[in-house]
């Protein structure tokens, strides 16, 4: 957790990347703390950050690591005003596989209903290069990565394809929804 200066500050929970079956919070590129200077950059901003990790594919289904980020999301909701953040100003944030991670966790109020948390307690996420976010959508399929990919992640034995529709967080928008910023790159 980085803490900015002060109390009743924002609190991002930032989600990392790697396609679902790699990385972890102390992710270093180049000998850079990647996570950890996303964390100091905005707390030094003044907004809370907690950086966490999820058990990773093929150990775990694609469902047991949204419940471990909803699970990280509601120990933030409960813990981080002991830190001095505002616990009812959580903004979602994640790269890659924790793009998608964000979105989910943000726009499915189920998520956070079956720990007890109001879903409403997440003011926003933001997606950078979010993978996976319309798996019905076949341009994802041509903007992404194949088909294949895809399917050995999230059918979890599914014998048809309801498996495209149910891992997308997009189906979940509604007028409800909370702000999003969904970015990538080329």
């Amino acid at each position: 957790l980085y803490r900015p200066t002060g109390t009743g500050w924002p609190v991002m929970v930032f989600i990392h990347g790697g396609g679902w079956t790699s990385g972890d919070k102390s992710y270093r590129a180049g000998g850079a703390d990647i996570y950890g200077n996303i964390g100091r950059f905005y707390a030094a901003h003044g907004i809370g950050v907690a950086v966490i990790s999820y058990r990773l594919q093929p150990a775990v289904a694609w469902t047991e690591q949204l419940a471990d980020v909803a699970h990280a999301v509601a120990w933030v909701h409960a813990n981080v005003a002991r830190y001095g953040g505002d616990a009812n100003t959580i903004v979602l944030a994640g790269h890659s596989a924790g793009g998608q991670f964000a979105a989910r966790i943000a726009l499915d109020p189920g998520s956070l209903a079956a720990l007890g948390v109001d879903h409403r307690v997440v003011r926003g996420f933001v997606s950078v290069s979010g993978a996976g976010l319309d798996l019905t959508d076949e341009e994802s399929w041509r903007l992404g990565q194949p088909r294949g990919y895809y399917e050995t992640r999230f059918r979890n034995g599914d014998s048809g394809d309801a498996w495209m529709r149910e891992a997308s967080p997009v189906r979940f928008v509604d007028r409800t929804s909370p702000p999003a910023l969904v970015i990538w790159a080329e």
